[in-house]
């Protein structure tokens, strides 16, 4: 009997939900484990939706700037969204 590959172990638990690949354009390519300790688990891509200078103020929003891959509980894609720290805030 022949072992079965990374590859093919990887892809099983992918379409089982408990691994999420993803590309990013400043990371490359990313697996993330998923747990499954709720039924509600959801993920999903982040858009980057602005950013925030070392004011506090919120600039080039709303622009598509990116995404991430993150888990979320009871969320739902169109409510969410993320902020980039463009500058150091003090």
């Amino acid at each position: 009997m022949k072992a079965p590959t990374a590859h093919k172990i990887l892809s099983a638990l992918q379409s089982k939900g408990y691994l999420y690949f993803g590309q990013d354009s400043k990371s490359g390519l990313f697996i993330r484990l998923i747990e499954r300790a709720g039924s509600t688990e959801v993920v999903m891509e982040v858009p980057i939706a602005g950013r925030i200078v070392a004011l506090g103020e919120v600039t080039d929003f709303p622009k598509e700037l990116g995404h991430f891959a993150s888990v979320f509980v009871g969320a739902a894609p169109e409510t969410v969204f993320a902020l980039a720290v463009s500058e150091d805030i003090p």
